[in-house]
């Protein structure tokens, strides 16, 4: 997992880390230091986020792995070098085998999305097998791969307890935890607000980012907000306890993402 260290990755790394029951060695993103669950069964190896220190890394994997070993990629790239060992990938970012049109994005993320596209594609031949945690994701690797795909979702069972629902205030009618990425449709939410005060209906809605996640994006969305007066929040949550906190003050989630591998905050 070594670029894993925030956001849904990071959440659903915690979620296995939780259960593990046997020695397993995680070689993880070293900005994740104190976000991960501890295991008495887990060991980990931090790695600097530098292409360099990755590249160590799977050298390191290569000579190292032995056929009595498995490797769980978690990065949702298949690995540079090919392993004596049984090589998992597990593949959690949609946009990297849908067609989904990447116009909208900055050219930094098309550029990202596009090079990670063509390394799945062609790196498959390193790994024996694909997990993915929704049918649409099974369906799609299907049609674009020919190894072996299988439908292996895994969520906490023990999310946070809605008997202390009542006792937060309900600062908002709805929230929307996501990104200000153009495939979150978050525009077209701000839109539909918009019509409603237009008819002088104004539900308060919360949208949630991540630190350091403001964008020229999110400089549009607030000229919007401004000019037809919604009462819209952005909020920023740093932890899984805030988090919490924001969907607990909230009457309602909303979601109109248009493209999800699995949608962790409709589980959450």
């Amino acid at each position: 997992a070594s670029n894993i260290h925030t956001g849904g990755g990071l959440t659903l790394l915690n979620m296995l880390i939780k259960d593990i029951h046997v020695e397993t060695k995680i070689y993880v993103d070293e900005r994740a230091k104190g976000k991960l669950h501890q295991n008495n069964k887990a060991t980990f190896k931090y790695i600097k986020p530098k292409f360099l220190s990755r590249l160590l890394l799977e050298l390191k994997l290569f000579f190292l792995a032995t056929n009595q070993d498995t490797i769980l990629f978690f990065t949702n790239l298949p690995p540079l070098f090919k392993t004596r060992s049984n090589n998992i990938l597990f593949l959690q970012n949609q946009l990297l085998i849908s067609s989904y049109n990447l116009k909208e994005f900055s050219l930094k993320n098309k550029f990202r999305i596009s090079i990670e596209r063509f390394l799945l594609k062609n790196l498959m031949a390193n790994i024996d097998s694909i997990y993915v945690q929704s049918s649409e994701m099974l369906s799609l690797c299907k049609k674009k791969f020919t190894k072996p795909c299988f439908l292996m979702p895994f969520f906490a069972s023990n999310f946070s307890s809605s008997k202390g629902f009542n006792k937060f205030e309900k600062k908002y009618d709805f929230i929307y935890v996501t990104s200000d990425g153009p495939h979150k449709n978050n525009i077209r939410l701000i839109k539909a607000f918009a019509l409603l005060a237009a008819e002088n209906i104004r539900p308060k809605l919360c949208l949630t980012f991540k630190p350091n996640s403001y964008s020229k994006t999110m400089i549009a969305f607030k000229e919007l907000i401004d000019k037809n007066n919604l009462d819209i929040s952005f909020e920023v949550f740093d932890s899984k306890e805030s988090k919490d906190e924001l969907y607990l003050s909230s009457k309602a989630l909303i979601f109109p993402s248009e493209e999800e591998s699995m949608g962790l905050p409709l589980l959450e």
